[in-house]
């Protein structure tokens, strides 16, 4: 059986793939505004995007979101 890293995982996701249902977010809007915002913890994404605010079912995949545009704000 062969698993992935969850950076793998979100390196190889489509590009606009939604993020939050609830809030109606999707990738392109996600990073773009995380990146002008210099968003880079969930909280503060949270507040500048929307997503999150709901269910909480896409925790995750915001926390790995923050995490790939803060490695890229490094770089």
């Amino acid at each position: 059986m062969t698993t992935s890293s969850p950076e793998t995982a979100v390196n190889k996701a489509p590009i606009d793939k939604a993020v939050c249902i609830c809030k109606k977010v999707r990738t392109n809007e996600f990073m773009a505004k995380i990146t002008e915002h210099k968003a880079f913890t969930v909280d503060e994404a949270r507040d500048v995007t929307g997503a999150n605010t709901g269910c909480g079912a896409c925790y995750e995949t915001v926390e790995m979101l923050v995490a790939k545009a803060k490695a890229q704000s490094i770089a």
